[in-house]
């Protein structure tokens, strides 16, 4: 499931969240732009995430080298890697 709401991806995935309760192998990719979105708001996302049982992040990256996919295992890494970028895609698997 791609999601690419500009800003909405919070209300976005709460009104996902019976659909995201209920079925397993779900892969999505969320796509944050951090023109309509503060800092806060990609933690708020992973930790919604998380708490519906979504695992293995990835970041596809607009930084050198550019389209990198990297994995995640630690939550707090991969914010410290979006940290530093204007636009990211985040992958998750549940």
């Amino acid at each position: 499931i791609k999601i690419d709401v500009e800003g909405y991806e919070t209300k976005t995935l709460e009104g996902m969240e019976n659909f995201l309760s209920f079925y397993q192998n779900i892969f999505l990719s969320i796509e944050i732009n951090f023109n309509y979105n503060n800092r806060n708001s990609a933690k708020l996302i992973l930790d919604y995430l998380e708490s519906l049982d979504f695992r293995n992040f990835y970041l596809l990256t607009d930084a050198e080298p550019p389209n990198k996919l990297i994995k995640f295992d630690m939550k707090n890494i991969l914010l410290d890697q979006i940290e530093k970028l204007r636009t990211c895609e985040i992958y998750c698997k549940k």
